[in-house]
């Protein structure tokens, strides 16, 4: 699974061999049957499909995450976009809810089938609107979904996602809980610092531990964090921050797939650095 668009620690050792070899098949990209919504059924017009978007993620958010209405969001604001291309709302939108069913995704294929669905919202909005932040964030994400979906597109996407982070950081770095400051911080030092990753764990940690000052109450930073104190064998300081992990309390962004997935990979690291498991919560 992604985590905000990053690469997995487990796929280092692949992207180098990857690096000499440049082979690798894309996935099979399943198709998109939405649940309950068909293209067809829907108006032509961008107002009307903007609303029905909003009210059907309305929905999910009583429960968490919601695939179901994540879907039928995703089918009318791909009418939306196809109706107005450079609808800045629809474009963010789309972006928005292509990486949470990316993040969340089942499968391999369905998680590269959302982020290629995602970079087109992405690509548009980052020629239309250079200067907001929340495309070059979001494109960097879902490029990061992409590459850990598909590795062999990582020798040309690590440094495409480093493009994107830096241009959110000059905009804005505390975005979306940190996250450009969190997703340039988790690259850099979880991917090798050979050509062409260039990866450097200092300078990826100091990035993450800047994440956690910003945006101390969001586990991710937390734990991307602890990951790369834990590569650097500083095991009591990645257990502090993947305990934060394990306590965090239920949030939108949080929402209890999400965090489910998390708690086993955490309690997972936390058991291979022989550290606790199940910290006291307060």
């Amino acid at each position: 699974m992604v985590y905000t668009g990053l690469l997995r620690a487990a796929m280092v050792a692949g992207l180098m061999a990857l690096s000499v070899s440049g082979t690798g098949c894309p996935p099979k990209i399943p198709p998109f049957d939405p649940g309950t919504v068909k293209p067809g059924s829907l108006p032509r017009n961008v107002p009307k499909l903007l609303a029905f978007a909003k009210k059907r993620l309305a929905l999910g958010r009583t429960g968490g995450f919601h695939r179901l209405y994540c879907e039928d969001a995703l089918v009318a604001l791909e009418k939306a976009r196809s109706l107005d291309p450079k609808n800045k709302e629809v474009l963010l939108l789309g972006a928005q809810v292509c990486r949470r069913l990316g993040e969340r995704a089942r499968s391999g294929p369905e998680q590269f089938k959302c982020a290629e669905m995602g970079l087109r919202f992405t690509r548009a909005g980052r020629l239309s609107f250079p200067k907001l932040v929340a495309f070059h964030y979001f494109h960097a994400a879902l490029l990061g979904l992409r590459v850990d979906a598909y590795r062999a597109s990582a020798i040309t996407g690590v440094s495409k996602i480093r493009a994107a982070c830096r241009r959110a950081l000059a905009l804005n770095p505390r975005f979306h809980h940190a996250g450009p400051l969190r997703i340039l911080g988790s690259l850099l030092a979880s991917v090798p610092a050979t050509s062409p990753f260039n990866g450097d764990i200092e300078k990826g940690t100091t990035l993450l531990e800047r994440a956690v000052k910003l945006a101390p109450n969001f586990p991710l930073n937390h734990y991307f964090l602890a990951q790369a104190y834990a590569k650097d064998e500083e095991n009591a300081k990645a257990a502090r921050h993947y305990h934060k992990v394990l306590c965090a309390p239920a949030t939108v962004d949080w929402d209890p797939v999400i965090a489910a997935k998390y708690r086993a990979l955490t309690q997972k690291a936390l058991r291979a650095l022989q550290q606790s498991d199940s910290p006291k919560c307060k």
